[in-house]
């Protein structure tokens, strides 16, 4: 995080320390509403977007809270809302899509037809046929609808948002020469509309279909539909001469069909990651950790309020049992919902952050005189915060992952990898490698300054235990309980393996000319059993030994595995999202240093405000730049991943990162799969500048000449009472995904350290 650009590269900056107490930084969740977690219900987060770079500067930070929002004021695009009217005027009548498509098409609907036809007799048309713009979403749901209903061998897109275009239906083609025309399209309306909108809930194929053909049919409506459809041959009683195809929706499996109610409540937390929270709740309510969700991780250092929910439980049963937790958790506002928060369900986070001891960054780049006087001092400096604030607000900031992502700093680089320096990183990247030993090292091992320290923390000296003997029952009765990760992989390792670190002993054969696997290449395995290893033998030149030394090796690679699998899930995507946001952050920094703040050819962009989708994104053209298409506000950058498109200006910056840290960019690769630990990575699109709101800031002496708002109550911890020091809270909010300290580093330029 040091080395990395700034996008604001003539602002003075300032020093300060950050988090000298845990309360000086505060975490509100908003959620998609606007409704902040913990706070009152009326106050509302009212989300900022930019653009264009040509932003109004306001002339006040300190801005009054909003007015309450409703949903459809939150930069809802007209083309995205939804008359609900209109899409319930469809009708399952082929006249009625018909006089539709004729009155609302922008191109003459013959056109349309005529087009239909050339695909109905393979007559090659065109490869698709541009039907025009509609901006009305509920408007483009019925006319899909329409063209699904009456031209079944046709799909239809919507492009960038607005353009529906139609083209030939691929899975027409496939079920024409096993149906035919007619029978083909009876089945995809039913397959596409009817069936969706539960007007029609079976549908029977008819006709003297073989066994090969039955075979076919079962075959593809399983490949195109076997998520929807189940299909069974049945008797046909009215016809015995012709066989009965039924075809049915998919039963909901048992998980579908509880009526699961969850319990919604607010977490409060102090000094405590996300994930430790729920340990400890799953403890405390006698549940499993899956049964906890949540919409996104908070800082561990801070205090934090944020939603969850949870299942397996109700709510006069969590109220009651909250009270036995630890006084580092608090549970309230419990509430009874038919549905759990998914990851991602948030609006953003607003903030509170106190930053002691401030002062310039550097005086030769300052205006300041050391002989002003302390009130001129102060104006100086509000000034300077005022400046770096309105900067902030009008170009946004880098959107860099902050330093919390990627835990603890390594004092040496693992696999000399410029982007794995710490922690967290560094196991994610030995997860996507596979190398599952280093994955669990490198989680057990010891702080690398605790050397310098007089006395070793309660967690380094376990560490430090394991990492000298490897003495696994001796780390366990030293480690805290509360580090749940450490705990977890050490209990695997002593169940699976309890000897794993341990080197290995020579061993003797009985025939001490016998060649070893370091003088010979194995040849075979004449014979193996899982359990005992002494009837294992490998053929060397026609001369069988002893595999007990490679059995070790194959059984402590499997021990570590299971270690790893021993964690939760959330925990493993953790570690390998956390190298993804390294590499991203230094993609990131390339780009700025190259290009600065404006777009260039070979950008990603995409403007709309919604979800980021890896499919929509758009390369800008020099055409885009010369008319000014985009704005900097809309330039992407994909996370690494085995589906995203890399930016073609930065290809070779992707490339170069990856390998050098030995990952497999080809296609064929996969790299970023690994099967053993379920983990997919499919990548995804990150905004590379974002845009605080809602920002104000106060500024507080040690002398208390200059005062924080009244409501602070929080003790000023290492404050000098010179001038060269004071306090200031900052308050903001940012959407989600987004890292206050991130917007502190550009705030300060690099002169605010949280730890």
């Amino acid at each position: 995080m040091k080395n990395l650009a700034f996008l604001h590269e003539t602002l003075p900056g300032f020093t300060g320390n950050l988090k000298t107490v845990t309360k000086d930084f505060k975490v509100w969740e908003i959620d998609p509403n606007g409704v902040v977690c913990g706070q009152q219900s009326n106050d509302k987060l009212q989300v900022k977007t930019a653009t264009s770079e040509e932003r109004d500067i306001s002339s006040d930070i300190q801005k009054k809270l909003p007015e309450p929002v409703c949903n459809d004021d939150l930069n809802i695009k007209n083309h995205n809302v939804v008359d609900t009217d209109v899409e319930a005027s469809f009708k399952h009548d082929e006249t009625w899509c018909l006089k539709h498509l004729r009155q609302n098409l922008s191109q003459p609907s013959d056109l349309l037809h005529s087009y239909a036809t050339k695909v109905l007799n393979d007559e090659n048309p065109a490869e698709s046929l541009d039907l025009g713009i509609f901006e009305d979403k509920s408007e483009r749901t019925v006319l899909h609808k329409c063209i699904r209903f009456v031209y079944p061998q046709l799909s239809s897109e919507t492009l960038d948002k607005v353009n529906i275009i139609v083209k030939p239906c691929q899975v027409f083609a496939a079920f024409k020469d096993l149906l035919g025309r007619e029978r083909t399209s009876s089945f995809l309306q039913f397959a596409f509309v009817t069936s969706r909108e539960e007007i029609q809930t079976e549908y029977n194929l008819t006709g003297d279909f073989d066994k090969a053909t039955r075979r076919s049919i079962h075959f593809a409506i399983d490949k195109h539909f076997g998520r929807l459809f189940v299909a069974k041959t049945k008797p046909n009683f009215k016809n015995p001469s012709e066989t009965r195809i039924e075809v049915r929706p998919r039963p909901k499996t048992c998980k579908e069909k509880r009526n699961k109610q969850f319990c919604k409540f607010v977490l409060h937390k102090i000094d405590t990651e996300t994930l430790e929270a729920i340990h400890q709740l799953s403890k405390c309510f006698n549940l499993r950790p899956h049964c906890f969700s949540y919409a996104g991780l908070k800082d561990k250092k801070a205090e934090t309020w944020q939603y969850m929910t949870v299942e397996g439980i109700n709510s006069a049963s969590l109220t009651k049992l909250s009270t036995k937790l630890p006084e580092n958790l608090r549970v309230y506002d419990v509430t009874e919902t038919s549905s759990h928060i998914q990851r991602g369900q948030l609006a953003g986070n607003r903030f509170s952050i106190t930053i002691r001891n401030v002062r310039e960054l550097s005086p030769e780049r300052s205006a300041y005189d050391a002989t002003m006087s302390d009130e001129l001092y102060s104006l100086q400096l509000k000034q300077l915060i005022h400046d770096s604030i309105s900067h902030n607000e009008t170009k946004g900031f880098i959107n860099y992952f902050g330093p919390q992502r990627f835990g603890r700093q390594l004092s040496e680089v693992i696999d000399r990898s410029v982007n794995a320096t710490y922690e967290a990183s560094s196991i994610g990247l030995a997860i996507l490698k596979k190398d599952f030993k280093k994955s669990v090292e490198i989680l057990l091992r010891p702080n690398d300054f605790s050397d310098k320290c007089d006395k070793l923390s309660k967690v380094d000296e376990a560490k430090r235990l394991f990492q000298e003997t490897g003495d696994i029952e001796g780390t366990l009765a030293l480690m805290p309980k509360h580090k749940s990760r450490e705990v977890a992989v050490l209990r695997a390792l002593r169940r699976f393996r309890s000897d794993v670190t341990k080197p290995n002993r020579k061993r003797r054969h009985e025939d001490s000319n016998t060649p070893t696997t370091q003088d010979k290449n194995v040849i075979g395995v004449t014979s193996s059993t899982k359990e005992n290893v002494q009837c294992v033998t490998m053929r060397v030149d026609d001369v069988k030994v002893p595999m007990t030394s490679l059995i070790n090796d194959v059984t402590k690679q499997d021990a570590y595995m299971k270690a790893l699998l021993s964690l939760p899930h959330s925990a493993i995507m953790l570690y390998v999202h956390a190298y993804c946001s390294h590499v991203w952050n230094h993609v990131a920094d390339d780009r700025v240093r190259r290009y600065g703040y404006r777009v260039v050819e070979g950008d990603l962009v995409q403007s709309d405000s919604g979800v980021l989708s890896r499919d929509q994104v758009h390369v800008v053209t020099p055409h885009d730049v010369a008319n000014k298409s985009f704005a900097p506000s809309d330039i992407v950058l994909p996370l690494p991943g085995n589906k995203v498109t890399n930016p073609p200006n930065l290809a070779e910056t992707y490339h170069k990162l990856l390998t050098a840290d030995g990952i497999d960019t080809s296609p064929q690769g996969g790299a970023f799969n690994v099967n053993q630990l379920k983990v997919r990575v499919p990548g995804t699109n990150r905004k590379l500048f974002q845009f605080p709101s809602n920002v104000s800031f106060n500024l507080k002496r040690s002398d208390d000449r200059i005062q924080l708002d009244s409501t602070d109550d929080t003790d000023v911890v290492g404050s000098n009472p010179t001038r060269d020091g004071c306090d200031v809270k900052v308050n903001f909010d940012l959407p989600s995904s987004c890292y206050a300290t991130s917007v502190l580093r550009e705030l300060s330029h690099g002169g605010v350290a949280s730890w």
